[in-house]
């Protein structure tokens, strides 16, 4: 049982191993004899293995949606307006209700013994120390200049709702069957998350959105596992999102994985109303030739890295959404539109996968 095979076939003792990779994760591996050779190399050329993104300790409450997130949907004026409540009220809070929102909004939810010296500006200190500060005609002036930028961002999109991001994790349970030669069952079901916020909590579904994303397609209703066997196996996993393995919704979220990719979940009520669930685009995938890279090769790739054209082929779609609101929906404007924007995910991860250049 403990003998397992590695990915060059051979004899591991598990008890042994201290690190559980996937060949996804070990690049080059197959261009390596075993993994002997491997690390004699790692260690010859002074490479090693690190941590390049930690999950934070706790996860926010609240966060704020962007325009990718909001522009699919199909909402009423009730619908915006009961969508922006809290934002408006917030705003409302800061210029002049209660110095405490004041200090919360311009300090932020971070604000702890040990960095409160190090704010920025002393007049939040000063703030902290008399509430009456925030009478001052220049303290108001500092506020009122921020708050406007907030308001500026709230009007395409920005609006506080009741959620977190999240790094993704895939079932780790079924990755041990799997190491361990067992039954592939997982741990999760179809459309199941455990992240231990949403757990603690009283949502029944969440949904899920991933950037850059185009369609609505990418936005997936998720359904929080408390089931104690979950806790159990996922208890030291505290502020990440673990993904069922028996559901699409890596494949929906625009080609997310498991390298460090984050997934903004929330329960709001409006957008969990007018969630339309729809089929998943399943885009064609592109991959590089193996070849033995020269000089040449390796400067290519790294002009070809510097940028992409994600973002602009993001603000066209958004472009389409703007024009296809002004067609009926039966139209046949409306739907070469609506086949545009889909055409637009194709085109994301053509720009991500092949080094800027969108197929």
């Amino acid at each position: 049982m403990s003998l397992r095979k590695d990915a060059w076939g051979n004899d591991v003792d598990v008890r042994d191993v201290e690190l559980v990779l996937t060949t996804s994760m070990l690049k080059l591996w197959d261009s390596y004899g075993s993994i002997e050779e491997y690390l004699e190399n790692c260690h010859e050329n002074k490479y090693t293995f690190g941590i390049t993104k930690a999950c934070p300790e706790i996860l926010e409450s609240e966060r704020a949606t962007n325009y990718q997130f909001l522009q699919s949907f199909n909402l009423s004026d009730e619908d915006v307006e009961e969508l922006i409540a809290p934002t408006v009220q917030e705003f409302h809070d800061v210029l002049g209700g209660d110095w405490r929102k004041t200090v919360l909004f311009l300090a932020g939810t971070g604000l702890t013994e040990s960095n409160v010296c190090k704010l920025p500006d002393d007049y939040i200190k000063a703030m902290m120390i008399h509430s009456g500060v925030a009478n001052d005609p220049y303290v108001m002036k500092c506020v009122y200049r921020l708050i406007k930028k907030k308001i500026d961002e709230a009007k395409v999109g920005v609006i506080k709702v009741h959620g977190n991001y999240s790094m993704m994790s895939g079932d780790l349970y079924l990755l041990c069957q799997s190491v361990f030669g067992e039954p592939l069952t997982g741990i999760l079901g179809a459309g199941e998350i455990y992240n231990e916020y949403w757990a603690d909590s009283d949502a029944d579904a969440v949904l899920g959105f991933r950037a850059p994303m185009s369609v609505h397609s990418n936005i997936r209703r998720l359904t929080p596992s408390r089931r104690g066997e979950v806790r159990h196996w996922f208890r030291y996993m505290h502020t990440c999102t673990v993904m069922s393995a028996w559901s699409n919704e890596m494949n929906a979220m625009n080609g997310a994985d498991f390298d460090g990719d984050l997934i903004f979940l929330t329960d709001n009520p409006v957008l969990l109303r007018r969630h339309e669930v729809q089929p998943v685009l399943m885009c064609e995938q592109h991959s590089s030739n193996k070849i033995v890279p020269t000089e040449a090769d390796l400067i290519e790739s790294n002009i070809a890295s510097f940028g992409n054209e994600v973002g602009t082929i993001t603000n066209r779609v958004t472009s389409m959404y703007e024009i296809q609101s002004q067609c009926p929906e039966d139209s046949a404007e409306y739907a070469e539109l609506a086949y545009r924007i889909k055409c637009g995910q194709q085109q994301q991860q053509d720009s991500i996968n092949i080094g800027g250049v969108a197929q």
